[in-house]
């Protein structure tokens, strides 16, 4: 881990960190185009091919088009593939495929594989109404059934990590086929962490505390943390080790001890495995900002919350806290001392409208709240 100046902390997971796994995928962006690039649904998708390609929309329209591996037309048919590369990583993809023989001697495989490994299909999809129903052999590949002309299958369905590339192939098993048909829907962009909650306050030693917690993390690498004096030019202060995957929320500290002077913004650039990034929202400290306090929740039942928000040295210092009821009365009230703040227990008030006066080396604070 690299730092500069910075005392980390890293509070954990939540509840026990576990891959993820099995993600349902809803991918309903048609990618169209058969060569070069184009933004889908936001993300940027590459298509290559090599060997026999070309674009087909009229057999089995509604199911499998544009894309017809194995074929060119005229002679030469045989061999071939379609390359997808997706920027930044997508969460799934769906597959439809039609057209495929199984006649001996002319026998095609349809094989997939997905950020450059072969990927095994666990089961065959649901019928086309095309053809008849394709098989799957023990290499988890897509044949045609035995004897069929054409055959094939709808919804592949594969989800539930990043993938930055896919690869159809047309494999000749044997004879000449002639070429295989199907068609690709994409997801939305593959987001590695999902953020929850960024916070920076100033605290006793006049540094700032920054917390963050993440709701989920897939395949997630590192977090950095960056600094601006103007919230334009940002300048990176520490990086900080991820979870890596988890599907419970994970939380995380750290202090800047040498912040800048007067104002200044924070935030975190999450970084994952595959080098995609995103960023937490941005918050400002201000040094010179007026103390004050902040409660909730308003009404009240079990507990009232006492933020302090803007302190400089230790809020606690010569603290003195009186609380007046409906009646202008002041009433008993426990409190503890938290971090950021106090917990005042006020499951024994009465329902009504109190006065909270705090008073401390910085001043004094008043605030109306409601017991219900």
């Amino acid at each position: 881990m690299r730092h500069r100046y910075l005392f980390l902390i890293w509070i954990g997971c939540l509840a026990a960190c576990l891959p993820l796994s099995g993600l349902q995928a809803q991918c309903t962006n048609q990618v169209m185009h058969t060569t070069g690039s184009a933004i889908v649904a936001g993300v940027n998708v590459t298509v290559t091919t090599s060997g026999n390609t070309c674009a087909w929309t009229t057999y089995c329209p509604t199911v499998t088009q544009p894309f017809f591996i194995g074929y060119a037309p005229g002679p030469g048919s045989g061999p071939g593939q379609f390359t997808f590369n997706f920027s930044p990583s997508i969460s799934g993809i769906r597959l439809n495929f039609s057209g495929a023989s199984n006649s001996p001697p002319s026998v095609e495989e349809i094989r997939l594989q997905i950020n450059g490994a072969h990927y095994a299909m666990s089961a065959p999809g649901v019928a086309n109404g095309c053809d008849p129903m394709a098989s799957l052999t023990g290499a988890g590949d897509l044949v045609g059934c035995p004897g069929c002309g054409v055959s094939g299958w709808s919804n592949t369905s594969i989800s539930g990590f990043p993938i930055s590339s896919l690869t159809v192939e047309d494999f000749v098993v044997g004879g000449t086929p002639n070429g295989s048909l199907f068609s690709l829907f994409i997801c939305n962009a593959f987001l590695p962490t999902e953020w929850l909650h960024f916070d920076a306050k100033v605290n006793s030693t006049e540094g700032v505390d920054l917390f963050w917690t993440t709701a989920t993390e897939i395949n997630n690498d590192f977090f950095t943390v960056e600094r601006s004096a103007d919230g334009v030019q940002w300048e990176e202060i520490a990086e900080v080790d991820a979870v890596g995957n988890s599907e419970v929320p994970s939380e995380y500290r750290l202090s800047d001890e040498k912040p800048l002077a007067d104002r200044s913004s924070y935030r975190i650039r999450q970084t994952s495995l595959d080098g995609s990034s995103s960023y937490s929202e941005v918050k400002e400290v201000n040094f010179d900002a007026v103390p004050e306090i902040l409660i909730y929740p308003n009404p009240a039942k079990e507990v009232l919350h006492v933020e302090w928000q803007n302190f400089k040295g230790n809020p606690t210092a010569d603290l003195q806290l009186q609380l007046r009821n409906p009646l202008g009365q002041t009433v008993n009230v426990a409190y503890s001392t938290v971090s950021g703040g106090l917990l005042l227990q006020t499951s024994d008030l009465s329902s009504g409208v109190y006065i909270l006066e705090i008073r401390n080396t910085q001043g004094v604070f008043i605030k109306r709240f409601t017991v219900e």
